[in-house]
């Protein structure tokens, strides 16, 4: 009766680092993130549909899955994929190739060409520097952005280009699609300033 217990066996360490769905997790840390293979991956898959001028939606579908299946490592992932849902919603079935447009070359370049900067997401959201609401019309995106003592610091009014309101769907119902493209140039615009990066 009772706990036997062998020294040789009983030394447990606490682990620091975890796998965890794919996804490293590092318990000190306090952060989840994709491993480099799955991010090359999906940045490989993303340059190839930058240049195609037929896209095949069940190619388009495959980086979107990708990125939601990863977006608790990646920073910005759920921006992305709105954006590429939209998309997938105006496509008429899965096997109809539909014609490359600039916004969607563009959108996979940005995906090719920052993907790894934005792996690497921590649990607890860093204290805020920076406010910023979003609010789409039909042909525009305005963007208001407050300090952490909620005073206004900067406001801008950004007009869609012909490409971008076929890419986000100008003349739909709903702005989600013209909503996610203005958090992607609030995305674009916290990268121009280095202080707002820590």
């Amino acid at each position: 009766r009772g706990i036997h217990k062998a020294q040789s066996k009983g030394n447990l360490l606490g682990l620091q680092q975890v796998t965890y769905n794919g996804m490293f997790l590092h318990l000190r840390q306090r952060m989840s993130w994709v491993p480099d293979d799955k991010v090359r991956g999906v940045i490989l898959l993303a340059t190839k549909l930058a240049e195609l001028r037929l896209l095949h939606p069940r190619a388009i579908a495959r980086v979107a899955g990708k990125l939601i299946s990863y977006a608790p490592g990646l920073r910005l992932a759920r921006c992305l994929v709105r954006l590429l849902y939209h998309i997938l919603c105006q496509m008429t079935d899965w096997d109809t190739p539909v014609r490359s447009t600039p916004a969607f070359s563009a959108l996979m370049r940005y995906i090719a060409l920052h993907l790894a900067e934005l792996n690497g997401r921590a649990w607890d959201p860093p204290p805020v520097k920076l406010s910023c609401y979003v609010d789409a019309s039909e042909t525009g995106v305005g963007l208001h952005f407050l300090d952490h003592r909620g005073q206004p610091v900067w406001q801008c009014v950004h007009e869609f280009s012909p490409a971008v309101m076929e890419l986000v769907g100008s003349g739909n119902a709903h702005s989600s699609g013209r909503e996610s493209f203005g958090y992607y140039i609030v995305a674009c615009f916290i990268r121009s300033i280095p202080a707002l990066q820590a």
